[in-house]
């Protein structure tokens, strides 16, 4: 073996491209972050039943004459549901559980309830200043999510989704996509880049949905006379996030009569 020989050998392990070798760091990097954030997924994919929930809150109603100012929300053929969120029985005086009360959602149970033939118009989540915006996305089945990426960073959105198909989109700084969905479900999302981003994806069986403003009050869409008059009973249910550790979400639900002229009043009391 000549000299020139044994000075290749020499310098063969240590050959190997720097660029071969960040790019085996970041796969490993993102593997282990795409590991952490399924994990996390699983575990906020889980859904507490009604009975355990009551530890969160309860469901109470009564059913009234509308109001003056509720006279466009009834008709002699169609009924309202409106409510409110209390806590520990009382009601808030200002808007400090705002953000709280924004995540949570309210909807009347039955696909059979969805008009077809209507124009059902996008609903957007983005990514902004490394967060979800918002935290809780809610459209029902027949609408499209739009996605966007208005960071600087590169992110992707990880949806996933069981009676769904699960969804992983990267998007660059600007980027957009669009997703639809067949079924309702609550779909855990995150960011694999950037594990503390999560949010959720509430597909809802129909358009009978909406969520508490700043003061915790609330309305539905007026149910329509089919619906209000088929057997005068409907389920509704509350879907929330825990505030407190481990932020399991919760889902609550109560059987109300809807009385065409009448007005049913949901009180949602949460427990603290």
């Amino acid at each position: 073996m000549t000299k020139q020989d044994q000075t290749f050998q020499a310098e063969r392990p240590n050959s190997r491209p720097r660029s071969v070798t960040w790019v085996i760091v970041s796969l490993t990097v993102i593997m282990c972050a795409f590991l952490v954030t399924y994990r996390t997924l699983l575990s906020r994919s889980d859904l507490t039943d009604t009975t355990d929930a009551k530890s969160i809150g309860v469901l109470s109603f009564r059913q009234r004459l509308p109001t003056n100012e509720e006279s466009d929300l009834v008709s002699v053929e169609a009924a309202a549901v409106v409510g409110r969120v209390t806590i520990a029985g009382k009601e808030p005086d200002n808007n400090s559980n705002a953000l709280r009360f924004s995540n949570i959602v309210i909807y009347i149970d039955g696909r059979d309830q969805l008009q077809t033939g209507e124009e059902a118009t996008s609903v957007v989540l983005d990514q902004i200043e490394m967060a979800f915006v918002p935290h809780v996305v809610t459209l029902h089945v027949g609408q499209s999510l739009e996605i966007r990426n208005s960071d600087s960073s590169l992110h992707n959105v990880n949806g996933l989704a069981k009676r769904n198909p699960p969804f992983n989109v990267a998007l660059t700084p600007g980027a957009s996509d669009s997703i639809s969905f067949v079924r309702d479900e609550f779909i855990p999302v995150a960011c694999n880049m950037h594990p503390r981003m999560a949010a959720w994806v509430a597909v809802l069986p129909n358009r009978f949905h909406t969520r508490p403003d700043a003061r915790g009050q609330f309305k539905l869409p007026m149910l329509p006379p089919e619906e209000s008059q088929r057997d005068g009973v409907r389920r509704l249910l509350v879907w929330l996030e825990n505030p407190y550790p481990p932020n399991k979400p919760h889902r609550l639900s109560i059987d109300i009569p809807l009385k065409p002229g009448y007005v049913t009043d949901v009180t949602l009391n949460l427990n603290r």
